[in-house]
């Protein structure tokens, strides 16, 4: 079986290619968009492509010869429309089976209702134009799907956590300089998983009959708090859970620049944004982001001792107060996590401690 891999070099990607080649699963062709992006992947002996995944003709080259697709390449909100637009026609031109999509959880919002499960509609206007492009990209693909031949699997994971994960980095760091932050003592839910269970799952959707045309939630086995989720990180960091500041979520305000992003991620202003000068789209971004900060820096103030930066995104996945279930992912996949979190956290402080992000 032969698997092409878009995004071979991101997070997941990089992780899925690995262990199909060195489990010996499927001959795998990495697809990425540029060719720094191979720095990591030519230590293997594999039929890289590259091509841009927003273009459908570049794409279909790059998917020939290939029984099943799995999309895990990373973007922008205006990306991550596009390349869903792609992905099912190159997939049908180039003669592929299935696809398996990476969604995102988030798609239900980063503080879903209590009762959100697979079957509840994704989100389509989100404050967040990352989660509002995930849900418009599941429904693209999904209304391609009933249109033509193609298998479709779209998986929802959670907080995705492992060695390179790039949040368990920043965490780690924050806990080291002393500006790590929880909100209500870390009580909410952690909806994780870690690298490898979403490999598996991965697996499971590309050979699984049944999955076809259906969604999954996934997640660890345990429920885990975000003070969990800190506490296991610190532990690896060697670092005290008791030094971490307790918050309380200020009140959020858009920037220019983050208004002006999300007027340009609408329907209307993308019809228009191939009759708009490139000059004075550059004029716009350049006003918007050169617009004063409400607190201009005093140059005559002593530095303040470490002081957590406080974002809204954290903030209100930390407000989490719902765990999403993974009964369909267990009774269709037959998906049943292979690694706990405290065996995953275990491998993660490894790698921590070997790429010095942390002290051995």
């Amino acid at each position: 079986m032969k698997i092409a891999v878009i995004g071979a070099s991101g997070f997941v990607g990089l992780r899925l290619v690995e262990r199909l080649h060195l489990e010996g699963r499927a001959e795998v062709v990495p697809v990425v968009h540029a060719f720094r992006s191979l720095a990591v992947l030519a230590r293997f002996d594999l039929p890289w492509r590259v091509a841009d995944p927003a273009n459908v003709a570049a794409l279909t080259a790059a998917l020939q010869g290939c029984d099943a697709v799995v999309h895990a390449a990373l973007g922008d909100a205006k990306q991550i429309v596009t390349m869903a637009a792609a992905l099912y026609p190159a997939a049908a031109q180039a003669g592929v089976k299935r696809i398996v999509a990476l969604s995102s959880a988030a798609v239900h919002s980063l503080t879903p209702a209590p009762g959100t499960t697979d079957s509840t509609p994704p989100l389509l206007k989100q404050k967040s134009e990352y989660n509002t492009a995930k849900a418009r990209a599941e429904t693209i693909l999904s209304a391609a799907r009933k249109n033509g031949r193609v298998e479709l699997v779209q998986l929802r994971p959670g907080i995705v956590h492992g060695p390179r994960s790039r949040l368990v980095a920043d965490v780690a760091g924050q806990l080291r300089d002393g500006t790590a932050w929880l909100v209500d003592d870390g009580a909410g839910i952690c909806n994780a998983i870690a690298v490898d269970n979403l490999i598996d799952a991965i697996w499971l959707a590309l050979m699984t009959p049944e999955a076809d045309g259906e969604v999954f939630l996934l997640n660890d086995r345990e429920t885990i708090t975000w003070r969990d989720f800190y506490a296991a990180i610190a532990g690896a960091a060697g670092t005290d859970l008791r030094d971490v500041h307790a918050v309380t979520p200020p009140v959020f305000r858009s920037s220019p620049s983050a208004r002006l992003a999300r007027l340009a991620a609408t329907d209307f202003a993308m019809s228009l944004m191939p009759v708009i000068p490139a000059r004075i789209k550059r004029i716009a971004k350049a006003a918007a982001a050169a617009w004063p900060a409400n607190h201009p820096p005093d140059n005559w103030r002593l530095p303040d001792a470490a002081r957590p930066a406080v974002h809204e995104e954290m903030c209100e996945l930390q407000s989490c107060r719902w765990r999403f279930p993974i009964a369909k992912a267990e009774r269709v996949l037959g998906y049943h996590p292979a690694l706990t979190f405290d065996a995953a956290m275990q491998r993660t402080g490894a790698w921590l401690r070997f790429a010095g992000v942390v002290r051995a």
